[in-house]
């Protein structure tokens, strides 16, 4: 018998199912399929499946998790859900990410509106000082 890379239980073989690009074995309560669920041979778990491009493929288990949550109502939370661990974690690191990066944005907005302040007003002095260096030189040719 075979252990399930989510959970570590030991799964039986009608209950099987198998990544076809990193060879995990998944069992189906984990992923949350029922057993009528036919599984494509191309089939990818979570880990692999995050770690391609994004791309329109309605073959992927995340989609058909996506399905399953939302038209079966379950007593289990979501973070007992032991193939959904992997994208939760990554969900909330890229909100993390995405927080960190609206912070940095407004921080530059801030430096950016003290930086027009600076020029604004080195601008003025540069105007004065012309005037200045203007009225100079009238007093200078008149006399």
């Amino acid at each position: 018998m075979s252990k399930c890379a989510a959970c570590g239980k030991f799964v039986s073989p009608a209950d099987i199912i198998k990544c076809s690009s990193c060879a995990n074995i998944y069992d189906r309560i984990c992923l949350k399929l029922s057993k009528s669920y036919k599984v494509s041979p191309k089939w990818l778990c979570p880990g692999c499946t995050s770690k391609q491009p994004r791309k329109d493929n309605t073959e992927t288990s995340i989609k058909v998790q996506t399905e399953r949550s939302q038209s079966s109502s379950s007593n289990s939370s979501p973070s007992s859900c032991c193939g959904c661990d992997a994208t939760s974690k990554m969900i909330e690191e890229l909100r993390t990410e995405i927080v960190a990066m609206r912070n940095e944005f407004v921080n530059f907005g801030i430096k950016f509106d003290r930086l027009y302040l600076a020029v604004s007003d080195l601008s003025k002095r540069v105007d004065g000082i012309k005037n200045r260096v203007a009225n100079l030189e009238k007093d200078e040719c008149m006399e």
